[in-house]
């Protein structure tokens, strides 16, 4: 197995490409992780998380109420990238126990992000040009200690929102008899919305909204993600205490066994296992010191007696 994150042309120039080195391993599983991908015109453009929402289409559907697009918050594009790695690796490994053989798996950035909007994709098609607002009024509100998500998935519920904030004129106006005629005069609905919201704190509302059956939550940081007591019940973050830094929280990987999480290791620091490494992979003492001599390996102090 081989991973390789440079522009493509970079690791074959190093005679580290996939064709030269599955000469002598053809059972080699070869991942390689760019911008744009191996091919194409845009190939040898630098890429960057930013760089992969904006050209995927994820910002242009993220605008804010500012009327700006706006990126999402976090590295999406390089967390997706790396599970669509991991979905392509399993199934080259589980192919190659059967055929004998490895490939070439190109993963890249740009595609990965364009991969989760493939609903979005359909939409623009389907209605000749960028589509109307799904389930309006459906999105976030502040209210008087906050912000919640209020989401609709059907034409009743939106009757029963009506009803749960004391609104059934809202309810009975023609103007927003259904989700596309809701869409057309969401300007007018969803600023009386937001002034209502407004009267109550958000307990208040997720009491009365769940009542009648209304998808809602509070909008949580990461920080009241993780002290939550549906997660804290739930066991759904793991903590690690790691030397030098402290206790260090994450979520735990969604599918996992939970035994399989509760006791990993800290994360070691810069080559750490180095020479724990190459000695399982047959290196002797003298070859691994030369290795690190070289400057091809890399060591921490500690294992090397500096």
């Amino acid at each position: 197995m081989l991973i390789e994150g440079f522009r493509p042309g970079v690791a074959e120039r190093l005679g580290l490409g996939y064709e030269s080195l599955s000469r002598d391993n053809p059972g080699l599983v070869y991942l390689s992780v760019s911008g744009f991908g191996q091919s194409g015109p845009y190939a040898k453009r630098p890429g960057s998380d930013s760089v992969a929402q904006a050209f995927s289409g994820l910002v242009s559907v993220n605008v804010g109420t500012d009327g700006v697009p706006h990126r999402v918050g976090t590295t999406i594009s390089d967390v997706v990238t790396g599970v669509y790695a991991f979905q392509a690796i399993a199934t080259t490994l589980f192919a190659r126990a059967t055929v004998g053989t490895g490939r070439w798996i190109d993963v890249n950035l740009c595609q990965s992000t364009s991969a989760l909007l493939g609903h979005k994709v359909a939409e623009f098609i389907l209605e000749g040009g960028v589509p109307r607002a799904l389930n309006v009024p459906a999105g976030t509100y502040q209210t008087q200690d906050g912000w919640m998500m209020v989401t609709l998935v059907n034409e009743p519920q939106y009757k029963r929102l009506c009803g749960a904030i004391e609104r059934e004129d809202l309810a009975t106006d023609p103007r927003f008899a259904d989700f596309a005629r809701r869409a057309d005069a969401a300007d007018t609905l969803i600023p009386q919305l937001r002034e209502e919201f407004l009267a109550q704190a958000t307990d208040a509302w997720l009491t009365r909204l769940h009542a009648a059956d209304i998808i809602a939550e509070r909008i949580l940081n990461p920080g009241e993600w993780l002290r939550n007591p549906h997660v804290e019940a739930t066991r759904a973050a793991v903590r690690q205490d790691t030397p030098g830094v402290g206790a260090v929280y994450s979520p735990r990987t969604p599918g996992i066994a939970s035994l399989s999480e509760d006791d990993l290791c800290p994360a070691p620091d810069i080559g750490q296992d180095s020479r724990a490494v190459l000695t399982e992979a047959g290196f002797g003492s003298a070859e691994i010191d030369g290795f690190s001599l070289s400057g091809a390996v890399r060591q921490a102090k500690a294992m090397t007696g500096d």
